[in-house]
């Protein structure tokens, strides 16, 4: 919150509110504050949780396939690329897990 002048007040805010919970949320507010701006912005992003998902179980068939090999790995050099490629590929596995699972819409609401 910043001060235009001694008696003006002014705050920019970007939230993320379930779209369910923003007419509540927005009729709460008021009572306490006077709005004078208020924006939305809605995103999809069901194509991106859609490809993360896909991206996963590839990688997981790729993991599969490369524990297989592993195991009739017939040198000490297939094992090594092996083994590097098969920890790159928990990795990438990792990442994608661990990313935020989001709704498969989210609704952001910009307060002025």
């Amino acid at each position: 919150m910043q001060a235009k002048n001694q008696n003006t007040r002014y705050a920019n805010y970007q939230l993320k509110i379930p779209k369910n919970n923003v007419s509540k949320f927005i009729e709460e507010i008021r009572k306490y504050s006077n709005i004078v701006n208020t924006s939305t912005e809605s995103i999809d992003v069901t194509t991106q949780y859609q490809d993360t998902e896909s991206r996963i179980k590839v990688l997981k068939t790729r993991e599969e396939r490369l524990l297989e090999l592993l195991k009739n790995a017939q040198n000490l050099s297939d094992t090594i690329k092996l083994e590097e490629a098969l920890s790159d590929v928990i990795y990438k596995i990792k990442k994608l897990v661990e990313k935020p699972k989001y709704n498969s819409r989210k609704r952001g609401k910009k307060l002025t």
